[in-house]
């Protein structure tokens, strides 16, 4: 994953356990980083982007059919698609 994709990810996950209790922090981290991982190691195999003003709406959606299709719930998807636009 390119270095600016990898720290904005990084960055974001520190933030969401700024909020969780401390015996919390662990799991979620490991959830937001996975939600992280699938949606780039899915983008990177599509095209080559390095950093994330590089990402298009073309990308989020192209995301959101191959995920339906895959029969993953809306709501999943839109959970995963949250952690990134944030």
């Amino acid at each position: 994953m390119p270095a600016s994709l990898r720290q904005a990810s990084l960055e974001y996950t520190q933030r969401c356990l700024a909020t969780c209790k401390p015996k919390h922090q662990r799991e979620k981290a490991l959830q937001v980083l996975g939600q992280f991982s699938r949606f780039w190691t899915w983008l990177l195999a599509r095209r080559p982007i390095t950093q994330l003003a590089e990402l298009q709406l073309t990308d989020l959606q192209a995301y959101q059919e191959q995920r339906l299709a895959a029969g993953i719930s809306a709501l999943t998807i839109n959970r995963d698609l949250q952690y990134v636009l944030a």
